[in-house]
């Protein structure tokens, strides 16, 4: 919608480690996040869609670190609402869960 990404991505670069990218948006958040990043640690990342957005997050996670959900814009490009996208990431941790991955590390 054209809304100003430079404070929320200062932000993230000042709280996160990783920040991941994805979706119809995603290009934009990226530049965004990428210029914010200049000068830091903070890595970001592009994913296509939710599912490699939240195996990237995983891989890159450290135990201790948490890994967010952070939507910043719809995601009509993938879900067809934000109760459906919820539904899809509470999935994702299931199945991270049931692969042995523990949502507390």
């Amino acid at each position: 919608k054209g809304t100003d990404l430079t404070s929320l991505m200062d932000a993230a670069v000042r709280d996160c480690r990783v920040i991941v990218c994805y979706g119809e948006a995603g290009p934009r958040m990226e530049e965004a996040a990428r210029a914010a990043a200049q000068g830091s640690d903070t890595l970001v990342v592009h994913a296509a869609h939710l599912a490699d957005a939240f195996e990237a997050a995983t891989g890159y996670a450290q135990p201790g670190e948490t890994v967010l959900l952070s939507p910043a814009c719809a995601s009509f490009d993938e879900f067809s609402g934000f109760e459906a996208r919820g539904v899809a990431f509470k999935e994702l941790v299931a199945s991270y869960v049931a692969e042995g991955g523990n949502p507390h590390e």
